[in-house]
């Protein structure tokens, strides 16, 4: 029944904290573009004077991709708690499991960077890509130490080389998502800034179909 009770709270725990999150901040998302309106006069005269403009609405939540890397990270982030256990007693197991400190604190990291994403935060752009990095190099360690634990000790330690393997394959593909966050990010700063410019767009500049 114990084992039940944690998976719930792991399972809608963090469901909860995103959905309150995501919520309570989708207006920091809402974006206006300001829009050529369509004119039946002919291009001469249009040229001649300035071109009719109506701002609209073209975002009103966070994109897609936001949403799915930060409630991939509010869960990733959970790790946390069983990967310093698991730190701790690879400290008493001849330093084994020593690689899985520094990845509680990235885990840590990746906690918290779910829930700026959805607040967008200023910092978020910044911290996604320094995540990135952090978690490229880890996990490229943390593959080699599984290939030295198989090499070094064989079949014996090989279950703990498949976790850091697995382990490593999921983080790699959650770093390449928060630098894809990072880039939409950038992109949503930069159509903000055209905006407050007075600048127009000729067309939708919406980014959620490609994110």
């Amino acid at each position: 029944m114990e084992p039940f009770i944690v998976v719930a709270l792991f399972i809608f725990g963090g469901l909860f904290t995103y959905t309150v999150c995501e919520r309570r901040h989708q207006r920091r998302w809402v974006r206006i573009e300001r829009r050529e309106i369509e004119s039946h006069e002919g291009p001469f005269r249009q040229a001649a004077g300035t071109v009719p403009t109506r701002d609209v609405m073209v975002q009103q939540r966070a994109p897609k991709l936001i949403r799915r890397t930060a409630l991939w990270s509010i869960y990733m982030g959970q790790m946390a708690v069983p990967g310093g256990l698991l730190g701790l007693f690879g400290l008493l197991a001849a330093g084994i499991g020593l690689v899985s400190i520094p990845g509680m604190f990235l885990a840590v990291g990746i906690w918290r960077i779910g829930y700026a994403l959805l607040r967008r935060d200023p910092t978020a752009e910044t911290k996604a890509r320094e995540l990135y990095k952090f978690a490229v190099g880890l996990n490229i360690i943390g593959v080699a130490v599984a290939l030295f634990l198989v090499l070094v000790f064989g079949a014996e330690l090989l279950p703990v080389a498949i976790v850091l393997v697995v382990y490593g394959a999921i983080s790699f593909a959650h770093a390449a998502a928060l630098n894809r966050c990072a880039n939409l990010l950038a992109e949503d700063r930069r159509l903000r800034a055209l905006h407050d410019q007075g600048a127009y767009t000729p067309r939708a500049q919406d980014f959620q179909a490609a994110a």
